[in-house]
């Protein structure tokens, strides 16, 4: 959490189904963070911390492979313009 000082956060109680409540204390121990951090990354957007998920993985993955199919490998010296 970012709060500067005890004037910057506001406490709040919560009732979550107990379901929920089990995923976000799951993600937070596998974060390594507290439940509190845990929520407030999730609500800012920030919901993973750990290793990245194999969604955004096969994305890396993909795109560094288009990229590389694309490269052309030029000598040192030889000229960067293409053939008309």
């Amino acid at each position: 959490m970012s709060a500067k000082n005890a004037d910057d956060v506001v406490k709040l109680n919560l009732r979550l189904p107990k379901a929920l409540h089990r995923k976000l204390h799951q993600a937070a121990k596998a974060n390594n963070v507290s439940l509190n951090t845990e929520i407030i990354n999730q609500l800012e957007g920030r919901s993973w911390h750990g290793p990245i998920p194999d969604q955004v993985k096969n994305i890396i993955q993909a795109t560094a492979t288009a990229t590389a199919e694309r490269m052309v490998i030029v000598p040192a010296g030889a000229s960067t313009k293409r053939q008309p």
